[in-house]
């Protein structure tokens, strides 16, 4: 009879039962309650040892242009059209929008981290680090604000912190909008309930800054209104209320973050001029219909079995023919029996419900299959929010199953043991993971590892090769590349492996391959422009050029640094000075390599007409333009450049 008043007496106001009854453990009576805060801190300490080997790692993948090669974020004049752009548009050379993603916080906190760190990796793995840890802290917060037991919420927070599958938000620092987008959607919906329960000022305020910090990281910040609403009305309240009353309530509630998030995606239209961009792959919504239950299926397996792990894995969108057991109808019928679990346990208590909401809500875009590359179809670090909406529905749901024919007092002691194990092996998981996204060579090992049949992985894999030295391995990863889907970035790879080694005839098949499959690529007229100027012939490497630049006007600063060589070695000076001050005058806005050497080569022109001021005026920008380059030819000619400028 105890036992069944203490279940009777675990039901909210709004009559669903909590993984803890609010007059038992779940309140602030017993010692581990008057502890709680340590248990949060214990948790957010564990987030931060679990990741505590990316602090050294490199700049991998996008975080070489988004950072390294990137002028907006790093001066201080432009800081205002970072915010006002979509976030690649420094890769863009005319006025139009690089991409579909406008995240103005996710640039602020570039920005800041620009100015606090410089290019140092370091610093701005510590920033991702502690932002994960301060994301598990509110998500305890935010938990013991929805009346968990402190144990209980700390092994949620717990398991959230040391997952592997957040490897890719936390190790890699281009993954950092997902943290931003936690953190923000966190405080917002742990200031808002408090805020209801006890006002003040303060907590709305602080709930607005969550609200513009998630709504500004990422798209999927869009779904924070609903997220609002749906914490409102089911969230434990201290008085009773009609279902309608709490339903009108949490409308009114969350009415201002909805028009946060409208007026967010008024701009947005307005920034990337449109709703999206118009995708260059093929497979539409029938594809991404079929495609829906493997997705799904994924993203269940790697909530609760992370076992394999990579940057990309080899899932394609499926079309009607491709239809069969594997592929369709056995994660059909994984997604529906996770479905009625889900319901289950949603019925069961608040937290479990919240939990289904922020499960399905935030992983809701990440379905949107249509807009995927057909080789990124699925991605870990979707699952970053998405994983403690899970968490919050099998954890407290565990904890009430343990809590029959025993005290929920010792319920909660052994969730926290079992949270614990777990959390351990995880760890094992994630240590050895996040040493993949600690340099690129080690990245895209793994990448052709977990999906060998990704072309676009196997190019990456190549580059790596050729920058240790191994050419041959390089040409054949690229080989398989080409083999399974003839990508131009490969091919002109192969062609540059190939121009090395003296196989000139084979760069060129590549390269005029290229040409006529893409006649707007601006690399094909380069390299067969320099293949020319090897060969003495000046007047087909200039008509190469011209060509170029006419079809793809996007590149001309890169094909005016190059003619200015090619008018210069003709002997034609005054025509090579106005390319090269037409590229100059490009330069801080093209971020190519090729672009900016005509600064340099502009200094080299202007020291041969015995101008030495200008000369080193030019090769002073051409440096500090050229930070942080890389490659080969950057780094050659900066060492010139550097030498010459210090010339007397």
């Amino acid at each position: 009879m105890a036992q069944r008043a203490e279940r009777k007496r675990a039901r909210t106001d709004s009559g669903t039962p909590t993984a803890v009854a609010p007059s038992g453990p779940g309140t602030a009576q017993g010692p581990s309650e008057r502890r709680g805060w340590l248990w949060g801190a214990g948790a957010a300490l564990a987030a931060a040892i679990a990741f505590a080997g990316a602090l050294g790692g490199d700049f991998v993948y996008d975080d070489l242009r988004q950072i390294v090669a990137n002028p907006l974020i790093q001066t201080p004049g432009r800081v205002g059209e970072a915010l006002a752009s979509d976030v690649w548009a420094f890769m863009s050379t005319t006025d139009a929008p690089g991409s579909n993603y406008w995240r103005p916080a996710f640039v602020a906190w570039m920005v800041l981290n620009h100015r606090l760190f410089g290019l140092d990796p370091g610093g701005w793995h510590l920033a991702n680090l502690l932002l994960h840890a301060l994301v598990t802290a509110l998500a305890f917060g935010f938990l013991r604000q929805l009346r968990l037991d402190a144990r209980v919420a700390a092994s949620v927070a717990l398991l959230f912190a040391v997952h592997p599958v957040h490897v890719e938000s936390v190790a890699w620092v281009a993954g950092s909008p997902d943290l931003l987008l936690s953190a923000g959607a966190l405080s917002c919906l742990w200031m808002v309930l408090s805020a209801l329960e006890r006002p003040a000022w303060w907590k709305w305020a602080l709930a607005g800054a969550g609200a513009v910090v998630a709504v500004g990281s990422k798209e999927v910040g869009v779904v924070l209104p609903a997220l609002v609403f749906g914490a409102v009305a089911l969230a434990p309240a201290r008085e009773a209320a009609a279902p309608v009353r709490r339903l009108r309530r949490a409308a009114l509630v969350a009415l201002p973050f909805a028009a946060l998030a409208s007026a967010y995606f008024v701009v947005r239209l307005a920034v990337i001029e449109g709703f999206s961009q118009d995708a260059p792959w093929q497979h539409g919504m029938v594809e991404a219909l079929l495609t829906a239950p493997t997705v799904i299926a994924f993203y269940l397996r790697q909530t609760f079995l992370p076992f394999t792990l990579g940057p990309v894995y080899p899932l394609r969108p499926l079309g009607p023919g491709d239809l069969d057991a594997g592929s369709f109808f056995a994660p059909l019928a994984v997604v529906v029996a996770a479905l009625v679990a889900a319901w289950w346990m949603a019925r069961r208590g608040a937290v479990q419900a919240i939990g289904l909401a922020l499960f399905v809500l935030t992983l809701l875009p990440a379905l949107n299959i249509a807009a995927l590359p057909p080789e990124r179809l699925v991605q870990d670090r979707y699952l970053y929010l998405p994983l403690l909406g899970a968490l919050m529905m099998v954890v407290p749901t565990a904890t009430a199953l343990l809590a029959r024919g025993r005290s929920m007092e010792r319920a909660a002691r052994l969730t926290i043991i079992g949270a614990g194990a777990t959390a351990a092996l995880l760890l094992v998981q994630t240590v050895r993971y996040t040493a993949v996204w600690m340099r690129e060579d080690t990245l895209w090992a793994r990448a052709v590892e977990t999906d060998p049949g990704s072309a676009s992985s196997w190019a990456q894999h190549a580059s790596q090769l050729r920058r240790a030295g191994r050419a041959g391995e390089a040409e054949s990863a690229l080989d398989r590349s080409i083999g399974i889907a003839p990508m131009p970035p490969a091919m002109i790879e192969r062609a540059d492996l190939r121009l090395a080694a003296g196989r000139t005839a084979e760069a060129e098949a590549d390269l005029r391959a290229v040409r006529a499959s893409q006649p707007s690529n601006p690399l094909p007229y380069e390299r067969l422009a320099v293949i020319e100027q090897g060969r003495g012939n000046l007047a087909e490497a200039e008509r190469l050029l011209r060509a170029g630049r006419a079809a793809a006007p996007a590149q001309a600063c890169g094909f005016s640094a190059n003619l200015g060589v090619v008018l210069f070695l003709q002997g034609r000076r005054q025509e090579a000075a106005v390319e090269l001050q037409r590229a100059a005058a490009l330069a801080d806005r093209d971020i190519s390599p090729v672009c900016r050497t005509g600064v340099y080569y502009l200094g080299a022109l202007r020291a041969a007409a015995g101008d030495s001021a200008g000369a080193r005026e030019a090769w002073t920008r051409y440096l500090s333009l050229t930070e942080g380059f890389a490659d080969a030819a950057s780094v050659r000619l900066r060492a010139e450049a550097r030498r010459s400028a210090a010339a007397p």
